[in-house]
């Protein structure tokens, strides 16, 4: 097995095993890192002229996909803390003023648009959420991750999470648009895809903030529930994946049927879930 995938697994149960140790604080504020690095954080929307948006009747609308993005980094004094809520404020008439205003008090760890550390290149985690969820719902542990030396990718699926666009348009999760799961899961790992074609033009922009920066040679996706058939699906599109790692979900069909030569971890409960729906096997 790969020594970088194995690293990333002890890594992730050793985040999830100190988070679990914390003793509650009266301040709102998530888990510092635990890693060797300060974590620079930054969102970035991108749009994929060659797919329509098969969600809405909108003429010529083309897929949208919003990345949340940690990174090794070093900050400066100018340099403030990023919101632990990206784009709260689209939510206030759906949450209430309350609500709004307790997500928005959370103090996170990680810098805004800080520098990417010098040591770089990075090996990368794509991330997808799961049904209805975001990739800021998982900050803590993807914030966490970043600090030991990984760029972490945070990938937002319109109208399979609730997502806000950049124009402040908040995507219902809605699977009718796609005769199947199949074809719904297909959908959603072409967004894998595309995101890693973009990280490759990003690596190789002159002054950009992730120029040389990516090691494409050490590429990792995983997925909570949902999102694991999206990372999972990609892998049997995209060879430059390397592993995958399940957060409580299983092993889709055409992975069963394709095979993959790569290792999956599968992290779930002990006991019996929802998730069960899912066929696992040995």
């Amino acid at each position: 097995m790969n020594k970088s995938f194995l690293l990333l697994f002890s890594i992730l149960f050793l985040t999830s095993n100190a988070f679990a140790q914390k003793t509650t604080s009266p301040k709102l504020q998530i888990m510092p890192p635990s890693g060797a690095y300060k974590v620079g954080h930054t969102i970035i929307d991108l749009v994929d002229k060659a797919r329509p948006e098969p969600a809405t009747k909108v003429l010529n609308d083309k897929r949208q996909v919003s990345l949340e993005i940690w990174y090794p980094s070093t900050p400066n004094n100018s340099n403030k803390l990023a919101s632990y809520r990206p784009r709260v404020e689209a939510f206030r008439k759906e949450w209430g003023d309350t609500t709004v205003h307790l997500m928005k008090s959370v103090s996170t760890t990680y810098f805004e648009k800080s520098e990417i550390h010098p040591s770089k290149p990075f090996g990368i985690f794509l991330f997808s959420h799961g049904w209805g969820s975001r990739s800021s719902s998982h900050s803590t542990l993807l914030s966490n991750l970043a600090s030991q030396g990984y760029i972490v990718v945070g990938i937002n699926h319109p109208y399979m999470g609730k997502v806000v666009l950049s124009d402040g348009t908040i995507t219902e999760p809605n699977d009718n648009q796609f005769e199947n799961q199949a074809a719904a899961n297909d959908f959603y790992a072409k967004d894998v895809v595309f995101v890693i074609n973009q990280l490759k033009k990003m690596n190789s922009n002159k002054g950009g903030l992730f120029e040389k920066a990516i090691d494409l040679n050490k590429i990792i996706a995983g997925g909570h529930s949902s999102g694991f058939p999206a990372a999972s699906n990609a892998a049997i599109i995209d060879k430059r994946i390397k592993g995958l790692i399940s957060f409580d979900s299983g092993v889709p069909k055409i992975v069963r049927r394709e095979g993959l030569d790569i290792p999956i971890l599968l992290v779930r409960a002990d006991t019996n879930s929802y998730t069960d729906l899912f066929f696992r096997g040995k």
